[in-house]
């Protein structure tokens, strides 16, 4: 019974990779907005349930939810094309299979970065100390 209590809290994460994904020198400042925005809304969120449910009825209530949910999804699609097109990356529509005609594009093999063994100069190089 247990399990299924903590089973939800895993998306917060995915969430955060998924907005951080495409600027990860800003990963600080874009936490802390979305880490504001969903606390702002676990707080308004059953809130404004309650006042629809209570004022109309649950079915309005739900379509409510339901009609906000669609419009954040909206929101979240346009701010992430309007924030890739200003970096410059490309912006994927939905997505198509490759034409035959279209070249495979040739993928670069990581370089590795030659580090030093040893500490500074004068340092023992034996391993002894």
């Amino acid at each position: 019974m247990r399990e299924k209590a903590w089973s939800g809290w895993g998306w917060t994460g995915l969430f955060h990779f998924a907005v951080i994904r495409d600027d990860r020198s800003a990963a600080a400042s874009v936490t802390g907005f979305v880490q504001t925005g969903l606390s702002l809304g676990a707080g308004a969120g059953p809130l404004l349930f309650g006042v629809i449910a209570q004022a109309f009825s649950y079915t309005a209530a739900w379509l409510t939810t339901a009609g906000l949910c669609l419009v954040a999804a909206v929101i979240m699609r346009i701010g992430r094309r309007i924030v890739r097109s200003s970096r410059g990356l490309p912006v994927s529509g939905l997505r198509r299979h490759p034409s035959p005609e279209a070249p495979i594009p040739q993928l670069q093999t990581p370089t590795r970065l030659a580090l030093p063994l040893a500490g500074p100069a004068g340092a023992c190089r034996s391993g002894r100390a």
